[in-house]
């Protein structure tokens, strides 16, 4: 790996991290403690192990200080790997440290701008600010001969960085084109990159529901994310493969890689870390499905510390909607709805429809505000079905919407609210048989269960459930029957009968 006079470059093998640079004897004596020979050579390559965030972080900002003060501004610039800090998670510290820089020599370093615009579309900062930081790296690439090499790798992580902000957006056509324009460069592009590439094609299968594609990038990712320096990609790669693996009901293999993603986060980044929050959320959410739900609530808390901050719309759904739904079976009603409520504020101000169909959806079914039909329903419902490829977020909006108008049926009073919502339980759950999902075929079942008691009564619907019972306890899934009342009461009856 490149090393250059005062600039670090970290390795990092799953897990394993080290970091190397060319240095002066001076400031090797600083971090001899470190070191894996017995004393530092001039102008050597050296490792240390066990480097952490802070202190990487720390090096940039003594070394950006010391250039500023010695009126040396183009060394301090040139100091700031901010891209080994994005690696790292360092996400709002590379904006910290690039805002210490004047901003003409910022303007003239596209290695800076790409940092800042990693981290302003990661911690999903303001649409407006993150276009502002892409135009002014495009203009600072247009300034660079226009030739094949490394201003080439860099026009196209600039565009793959503007497709992830999509992503972070909840939207997702169009992202293919960007991860092959990518893989077309897999011997030049950096690592990060390469594998930021392919979390987006995973991410992009799991919402065409193609879970085991999703699974295949990653595998095809493999020796990115070991050539990358820091935690970051790799964790959002486990938590993609969990993610599929649950939508599968691979449930050992999901609870693997959610750990894998939480363990690797908790020891290079620590408990606070942006990487061991966003993990959080996920092996929570897992958590709680199984039963465990003190520790599942002590994650979903770590995890809603991010706040607008906390990673893809699939993590805010669990920080949002299974961390409110914990404090509601706990009887702490306020809480949750005040962890409701924020979520609604995030999900208006990111226009984050799927987030704003889950918040909605669990405030209905804890009776945590009047039932109303909910008014996306219809554009959701029919986005999806105009959509000319399977589209899972226009797919998941609508039948959360679709979920909660049902319920909303249930509540009422009148002969045919009911039977309409047999009906469209019916037809939602057979919807989503068709495109192959397990996990949301067992939600969808349970709730035409509910709608079945409603309409048939116990026997009816005890029949009904038995099937799916038997499914969560092969699975040793025990909230899902536990969190609808219907399947509760049956199971109890079912047992006295």
């Amino acid at each position: 790996m490149r090393a250059t006079h005062d600039a670090l470059s970290l390795r990092r093998a799953w897990g394993q991290t080290g970091l190397s640079w060319t240095t002066t004897v001076e400031e090797a004596l600083l971090y001899e403690d470190g070191f894996d020979e017995a004393g530092p050579r001039r102008g050597c390559v050296w490792r240390v192990s066990d480097i952490t965030a802070e202190r990487l972080l720390a090096h940039f900002h003594r070394k950006i200080l010391s250039g500023l003060a010695a009126g040396d501004e183009e060394r301090a610039a040139d100091l700031v790997d901010g891209l080994a800090l994005i690696e790292h998670s360092q996400l709002a510290s590379v904006l910290g440290l690039i805002d210490k820089l004047p901003a003409t020599l910022v303007a003239g370093r596209p290695h800076l701008l790409i940092a800042a615009a990693w981290a302003h579309v990661l911690l999903h900062h303001d649409r407006v600010v993150i276009d502002q930081t892409l135009d002014a790296l495009n203009e600072s690439l247009a300034a660079l001969p226009d030739e094949e090499g490394p201003t080439a790798d860099l026009r196209v992580e600039a565009a793959l960085v503007k497709g992830i902000a999509d992503l972070f957006g909840d939207r997702i056509d169009g992202l293919l084109d960007l991860v092959s324009d990518c893989v077309a460069r897999q011997k030049t592009l950096r690592p990060f990159a390469l594998a930021a590439a392919a979390n987006v094609a995973s991410y992009e299968a799991i919402h065409r529901f193609e879970f085991d594609a999703a699974q295949r990038w990653q595998e095809w990712a493999e020796p990115f994310h070991a050539r990358t320096t820091g935690p970051f990609s790799v964790v959002y790669g486990y938590c993609f493969s969990g993610i599929a693996a649950l939508e599968m009901f691979r449930v050992d293999e999901a609870e693997r890689y959610f750990r894998r993603a939480h363990e690797l986060a908790r020891r290079t980044g620590g408990l606070r870390s942006y990487s061991t929050r966003v993990a959080s959320a996920m092996l929570g959410d897992l958590l709680y499905e199984q039963g465990y739900v003190d520790e599942a609530e002590r994650l979903l808390d770590e995890s809603h510390q991010l706040g607008s901050e906390g990673g893809v719309v699939d993590f805010m759904l669990v920080t949002y909607g299974t961390g409110s739904r914990i404090k509601a079976t706990r009887g702490d009603r306020a809480a949750a709805s005040r962890r409701l409520a924020e979520g609604a504020e995030i999900a208006a101000a990111l226009s984050l429809s799927r987030l704003t169909a889950r918040i909605e959806n669990e405030r209905t079914r804890w009776g945590l505000r009047p039932t109303a039909r909910p008014t996306g329903r219809k554009e959701a419902a029919a986005a999806a079905a105009e959509s000319s490829a399977v589209n899972g977020i226009l797919e998941m909006t609508a039948e959360l919407d679709e979920d909660t108008a049902i319920r909303t049926l249930l509540t009422e009073t009148a002969p045919h609210s009911a039977i309409e919502a047999l009906e469209r339980s019916s037809a939602l759950a057979a919807r989503v048989q068709s495109h192959r999902r397990p996990r949301a075929a067992l939600r969808a079942g349970l709730l035409e269960v509910t709608a079945r008691l409603a309409v048939y009564g116990e026997e009816d619907a005890a029949a009904a459930l038995v099937p799916l019972a038997a499914r969560c306890a092969q699975l040793g899934l025990i909230r899902p029957l536990c969190d609808e009342g219907a399947s509760r009461r049956l199971l109890a009856w079912a047992i006295l009968d």
